[in-house]
């Protein structure tokens, strides 16, 4: 006996229609951006803007300085860290392309977007 609650499964080889296809179109899908919760924070990475630099140095001191702000990583933080199977430093001082993480330089955790989008701004990678 089948439970009243599961849906009837169509026979292989018939199209089965999106379950989330009239929540998308009509605009009431709710993605993971769009959940809050309390204590969230926001992230923001610092990016490159050019196609190939190098980072000498870098005074993340106004950012960590500003209010909302919870936390600034930098490569001094995270020396060891990497990521992707090929063990890519997370951190990393030479940019390869705009818009390369310059997370490779600073990551920053603040109380909303705006104030994570701001302290990034103020962080000055040279």
């Amino acid at each position: 006996m089948k439970p009243a609650d599961l849906p009837e499964l169509a026979p292989a080889g018939q199209a089965l229609g999106r379950v989330d296809g009239p929540l998308k179109v009509t605009g009431r899908a709710q993605y993971s951006s769009d959940i809050a919760l309390p204590g969230q924070l926001h992230a923001a990475v610092l990016r490159s803007p050019y196609p190939h630099a190098a980072v000498v140095a870098v005074d993340a001191s106004a950012a960590r300085a500003m209010d909302g702000v919870k936390a600034v990583l930098t490569a001094d933080d995270l020396n060891d860290l990497t990521w992707y199977e090929e063990e890519v430093p997370f951190f990393s001082s030479r940019m390869r392309f705009v818009g390369d993480e310059v997370a490779a330089v600073a990551a920053v955790a603040a109380v909303d977007a705006v104030t994570a989008e701001r302290a990034v701004a103020a962080i000055d990678a040279g």
